[in-house]
């Protein structure tokens, strides 16, 4: 089966950089002689407003190989300021022994040691290299600690990084009414932003088109999507917050017209005048269009920031069919296909995009299905892979006949095609 290639969050990209000061470098190590042959260099930028007055700037590293993780503090010879367009940096060294992935968890602090803000990122580290990352600092009263003992320490488990701030899934808890919490990729946050009415599967332009509990993923980058497919997707901890959702009927049309007036009374002396006709009521308007009828489905969709930075969120994928057009319970814009479910093994539907190479229909030769149709899958028998047509184990109607709705391996509830046996 061909893995489900997963949309990004949509988020608001840094601007040009205007200026850049380089104001501190310092060990990892308790070396004294601090002789390195890698450098991180990584630059402070504001995700909203103006940082004035820093003094202070505390960073944590985790990570990484040969590693233990590292606390450092800079405190400029001058108070320091950045925003949106102007930017500083500062490097970090490294021994000779000290690589891979490390996690950058950065406190900006006043003069007096309250915390101005936040950000986090991960960057690679190459040995005999200079490596940059770009942190995006959110206003914050909480900072990292040498401790580790605030509550918002970035989580690197084995299920990905939990970044600090609100739950996506659960926005209630710390954000306030008519609010959702989004999942910053570019400051490592969950951040509470004003929501929206859209629902999982409806089209959205920015995260607060999204109602709480959803966010904005952009499609438009992924082969078969349309640039600008953005669609509302919800997020979850568990199966039980991916239950079936169906939208409620459209309103019906315009209202009955009036009947006509009465004729006007006859002349002086003349006869009556003649009653005039009632006029005939306008038709009702037809019910209008059904929104979107999306199906129960799995908490199984990773939520990746990055080629570096999986997270440990996760959104619902979309119970839908992935028989005949594919296009039952997919939002507009993606077609339902099976996917292999890393969890379980087993293969499971979800709306996708419709690759250009998804063209091949029955006994077509294939070596994925990604290169098999809509309706299809890439199925192997006989030591051969060929495309089969899906159907429901359940349905007498699927397959025509003399074919028969054979069971997947790795699928109880579909099937394909194919001859009965001799």
């Amino acid at each position: 089966m061909a893995p489900s290639t997963r949309p990004r969050c949509v988020h608001v990209r840094p601007a040009t950089v205007a200026a850049l000061a380089l104001f501190g470098a310092a060990c990892l190590t308790g070396a004294p002689s601090c002789s390195h042959d890698a450098y991180l260099k990584v630059t402070l930028q504001s995700a909203d407003t103006k940082f004035d007055d820093v003094a202070r700037v505390v960073v944590s590293v985790q990570g990484g190989s040969n590693m233990s993780t590292a606390w450092l503090s800079y405190a400029p010879g001058q108070p320091i300021s950045f925003d949106t367009m102007n930017w500083t940096t500062l490097s970090i060294a490294f021994t000779p022994r000290q690589s891979g992935t490390v996690l950058l968890d950065v406190g900006v602090l006043d003069s007096t040691g309250a915390c101005l803000g936040r950000g986090q990122m991960s960057a690679p580290i190459k040995k005999g290299d200079v490596s940059s990352a770009s942190v995006m600092v959110v206003h914050s009263s909480t900072c990292p600690t040498a401790d580790g003992g605030d509550a918002g320490t970035l989580d690197a488990g084995g299920d990905g990084v939990t970044f600090p701030g609100c739950d996506p899934a659960m926005p209630g808890e710390k954000c306030a009414d008519n609010k959702t919490c989004f999942v910053n990729c570019s400051a490592n946050q969950g951040i509470c932003i004003a929501a929206g009415t859209k629902g999982p599967g409806e089209a959205c332009a920015m995260n607060s088109d999204c109602m709480p509990g959803t966010q904005c993923f952009d499609y438009g980058k992924i082969p078969g999507c349309g640039a600008g497919t953005k669609i509302c997707q919800r997020f979850c901890n568990s199966d039980a917050q991916c239950g079936a959702m169906a939208g409620a009927a459209g309103t019906g049309g315009g209202t009955p017209g009036t009947g006509g007036t009465g004729g006007g009374a006859g002349s002086p002396g003349g006869a009556a005048g003649v009653g005039g006709t009632g006029g005939v009521g306008g038709a009702a308007g037809s019910l209008g269009d059904q929104t979107l009828v999306i199906g129960a489905g799995t908490c199984r969709n990773p939520v990746v920031c990055g080629p570096n930075l999986s997270t440990s969120y996760r959104t619902c994928s979309f119970g839908c069919d992935p028989r005949g057009n594919a296009t039952a319970g997919c939002p507009t814009g993606l077609l339902c296909f099976l996917y292999s479910d890393a969890t379980t093994g087993q293969d499971a539907p979800d709306c996708g995009c419709p690759e250009p190479s998804r063209v091949g229909t029955d006994g077509a030769g294939c070596k994925s299905s990604a290169m098999c149709a809509p309706g299809f899958i890439c199925n192997m028998m006989g030591g051969t892979e060929v495309c089969r047509k899906l159907c429901r184990m359940s349905s007498l109607t699927d397959c025509a006949a003399p074919t028969i709705c054979g069971k997947l391996s790795n699928n109880s509830v579909f099937g394909v095609c194919i001859p009965p046996p001799a």
